[in-house]
């Protein structure tokens, strides 16, 4: 064998076992992102963006380039190593023949060459301008977390993909990306694992939580705050330009105008941006932990909440005693930012009444009385726990006001507004008032549930007077915030009734049959008295009890509720009527039964509504046949008309022995039958697919 033959063997050798040390490292290194990221769900670009923003990865709203250039790049590049935030303006050196030193990012551009992140181009220009593709941005990542070419060989998409890089994108390398894919790619390599196999984000000083990287922790290291808004002019002496402020509310886009009065603020004058967080939660002061003088916790209706150093010291110099109404202004991270005394409420809260009951307390001379509580869901989802003078049980399942005077706290029931008109989310519509970007609606219902609504729900409904609660403008005039009553449906239960048993020793056509509203008709027993507002739209009158004097209410006639009662607990006396039913909901067999009431339900699918987990009412629901099921979330009937499938529709195969077996989606679809479809109302008042069941 001649040496030239032995050089050749050798050569391959060299090369199969680089192959094999690339495929090792690679298998390693998805292991490990595997094993990081495992748990992780799918981040929101606007997540994604903030984060970068927050890290100064990202220049603020306003500042950056309208496309992803090469010199957006090169900055991005070096703002995400160890050199982020060292590279001064100005200078007198131009890096490229075609990069003045004048040029906005000159030095992040020498410091992207200088550390071979970048290069120029043959021609020995840099063509800041040019858009910069995957496999640019791709190479200059991979040298920013250690790796090298010998590492990596001529495939660095492939080496990118296994470390994560590429995750939740649909790029190639010689595609040019636009700022959001960019966003998403850096963004994956702060959780790559870098040459020395660590996440990247912890060489930067922030750690992982979970495998996820905690962005509120982010934005409060990187910024200013907490600030309680108190005036419109909160912003003044902050250094933060008005005029291009980048507002977010709740971690949605929002703007200056649409903060309100006891949002807590955080701020980064660099990025001239503002995050803004309105979650509350109040309840009676219990105790301060450790200790009163230096306090880390703040005990509040038995619930320990973290303080902020600015909560705890402001905590440690007041007079606030043991039994006090504390409301708690929460930041994004959970902890209590700052603290209403029930004396600095200026205005009342309007809230959804979900629990009232008594409890024994302890006043400011340590004597023990008895007390009552009401708690309300408000429109943002703060769940608020108040001290009221009375037991309030009877407005449970009601939108009402709590109002403050004189040291005591009432609760007044409110009328539903006249507001109404057809939701058009893509021209933030309803009807022909404008909707806010960071609109906040909570639907609720009249046995006490309540939920988040978007508007991409509530899209193409037309909501009907007496749907919308109560809702809120900004200061530009658009509706901020709403309470709505017994839209979509999603907030009943849907399930199979197997069996009947209703006893009626005493037939009557006055037995309790009734047809099932939309709205909160389980209340309707009329015991409330519609009219106790007073005047009818504000709830001012006797706390709901039947004895309103005057105004347009009915003075206790008892409609109902905002409902017309469903098929609920009626009966011609109310005295033998008896009733039990068993039934299936999310697979579960159970049976409930009535007393001195007949709900008239049939075997089949039905809309089931509890209240205190008593059954209230029950409605038949509407039945398409051989409708053909999608994995996209909706079926086809035989005429190519598409229904939507509800968020929680429930799928059942019936076996032999009459039995319903409940299935998943994919074991659906794998049936490859037909299915009858059960409605609750037609979509355009907001009904969905609530039960299919294989044919």
């Amino acid at each position: 064998m001649n040496e030239n033959k032995e050089d050749e063997i050798m050569n391959i050798v060299k090369r199969v076992l680089r192959l094999l040390l690339l495929a090792l490292t690679v298998a390693a290194l998805a292991s490990l992102t595997l094993t990081e990221n495992a748990s992780a769900a799918v981040v929101d670009d606007l997540t994604v963006k903030q984060t970068l923003q927050a890290l100064s990865i990202l220049p603020p709203d306003g500042q950056a380039a309208a496309m992803f250039d090469r010199a957006s790049c090169a900055r991005m590049l070096v703002q995400s190593s160890a050199a982020r935030n060292t590279i001064a303006e100005g200078g007198s050196i131009s890096p490229f023949a075609d990069v003045s030193f004048r040029h906005p990012v000159a030095g992040y551009i020498r410091a992207a060459t200088q550390a071979g992140y970048m290069s120029a181009f043959a021609d020995g220009k840099f063509h800041p301008e040019q858009a910069a593709d995957g496999g640019a941005a791709v190479r200059g990542l991979l040298t920013l977390l250690g790796y090298s070419r010998e590492q990596y060989g001529l495939d660095s998409w492939q080496f990118a993909a296994s470390l994560g890089l590429l995750d939740d994108l649909n790029i190639s390398a010689g595609q040019n990306l636009n700022q959001q894919q960019a966003n998403r790619l850096f963004y994956n390599a702060l959780l790559a694992i870098n040459a020395a196999g660590r996440a990247h984000i912890e060489t930067l000083g922030f750690a992982l939580q979970n495998g996820v990287i905690d962005k509120q922790g982010i934005i409060a290291n990187a910024s200013e705050g907490p600030l309680t808004v108190f005036t419109a002019n909160w912003h003044v002496n902050t250094g933060l330009q008005s005029d291009s402020l980048t507002v977010y509310r709740n971690d949605r886009l929002s703007s200056l105008s649409a903060l309100q009065t006891h949002d807590v603020v955080y701020y980064n004058v660099g990025m001239n941006t503002a995050w803004a967080y309105s979650d509350k939660v109040s309840g009676v002061f219990k105790a301060a932990l450790p200790s009163r003088l230096s306090p880390a916790y703040l005990n509040i209706s038995g619930m320990d909440y973290e303080l902020s150093p600015a909560a705890a010291l402001k905590l440690a110099s007041s007079g606030i005693e043991y039994g006090e109404t504390l409301i708690l202004l929460l930041g994004p991270d959970g902890k209590a930012a700052d603290y209403l005394r029930r004396g600095e409420l200026v205005y009342d809260v309007i809230g959804f009444a979900i629990a009232a009951d008594k409890f024994v307390g302890t006043d400011a001379d340590g004597r023990e009385y008895n007390g009552y509580n009401v708690t309300l869901i408000t429109v943002d989802g703060s769940v608020l726990t108040y001290e009221v003078k009375r037991n309030y049980s009877n407005l449970v399942g009601r939108l009402v006001r709590l109002s403050f005077n004189n040291g005591e706290s009432s609760l007044f029931w409110r009328t539903a507004t006249n507001l109404r008109g057809k939701v058009d989310a893509a021209n933030l519509l309803l009807g022909d008032m404008k909707l806010a970007e960071d609109i906040r609606i909570m639907e609720v219902y009249g046995n006490g549930a309540y939920d988040s609504a978007y508007l991409s729900r509530l899209d193409g409904i037309t909501l009907s007077e007496g749907k919308v609660l109560h809702y809120t403008k900004n200061s530009a005039g658009a509706i901020s915030s709403m309470f709505i009553s017994g839209v979509t449906g999603d907030l009943l239960q849907y399930g199979i009734i197997t069996d009947v048993k209703e006893t009626r020793p005493q037939e009557s056509a006055e037995d309790g049959a009734r047809d099932e509203g939309d709205g909160d008709g389980s209340d309707g027993d009329g015991s409330d008295g519609d009219g106790s507002d007073g005047d009818g739209s504000d709830g001012d009158g006797s706390d709901g009890d039947g004895s309103g004097n005057g105004g347009s209410g009915n003075g206790g006639s008892g409609n109902g509720g905002s409902g017309n009662g469903g098929s609920g607990n009626g009966g011609s006396d109310g005295g033998q009527l008896s009733s039990t039913y068993s039934y299936i909901i999310n697979g579960k067999s159970s049976s409930s039964s009535v007393s001195g009431a007949v709900l008239h339900g049939k075997k089949g699918p039905a809309a089931f509504v509890f209240k205190n987990n008593q059954l209230q009412s029950l409605k038949a629901l509407e039945k398409l046949s051989k409708v053909t099921l999608y994995e996209a979330g909706y079926v086809l009937d035989k005429d190519g008309q598409r229904y939507l499938l509800g968020s929680a529709a429930s799928i059942y195969q019936m076996s032999g022995g009459g039995e319903y077996k409940l299935l998943s989606l994919r074991q659906a679809l794998e049936l490859k039958t037909t299915f009858t479809a059960y409605y609750d109302k037609p979509e355009s008042d907001g009904g969905r697919i609530r039960i299919l069941i294989a044919e």
